[in-house]
């Protein structure tokens, strides 16, 4: 029986230690914001300021109070534009933490370690390519998708 409980340990122990892969890096705290969705569609159910329009991209920020409960001061949103295509995809999720524990700590819980040399995230999920990165105190989170400016 003594031998029963320490493998039952083992196996929690071992079960603890792998991560089930990552299906979606977007933020758990934005369960309403989906990858490519147009810019108009977020507008819908977020308060959204343009920051700038470029010939390749639109950039919004959303400054929320309920975002600070999650340690994040703001969010920025790139839409992608794409010739040929209206719907100005969303692509880039960069969301500005209160400091960067707050920030490695959601990163360390939701991407788990880094997995590139220069200690950042890069993988293919469900047939999407996506990575990210930290920088300053922000985590940047970008889906690369066909015609965007990580799209090489």
């Amino acid at each position: 029986m003594k031998h029963y409980g320490i493998l039952l340990t083992l196996v929690f122990t071992s079960c603890a230690l792998f991560k089930s892969p990552i299906t979606d890096p977007m933020p758990t705290f934005l369960p309403d914001v989906k990858w490519e969705m147009a810019s108009w569609e977020l507008e819908e159910t977020h308060r959204l300021r343009l920051i700038h329009s470029r010939d390749f991209r639109e950039v919004y920020q959303e400054s929320n109070h309920k975002l600070s409960s999650f340690g994040v001061d703001n969010i920025i949103y790139y839409f992608a534009v794409i010739e040929g295509r209206g719907d100005r995809p969303l692509y880039e999720v960069i969301v500005d933490f209160t400091s960067e524990e707050a920030r490695d700590n959601y990163a360390h819980d939701h991407l788990g370690e880094p997995n590139t040399e220069n200690g950042e995230w890069d993988f293919t999920t469900e047939g999407a390519h996506y990575r990210a990165w930290k920088f300053q105190k922000k985590l940047v989170v970008v889906k690369v998708i066909p015609g965007c400016e990580w799209d090489e």
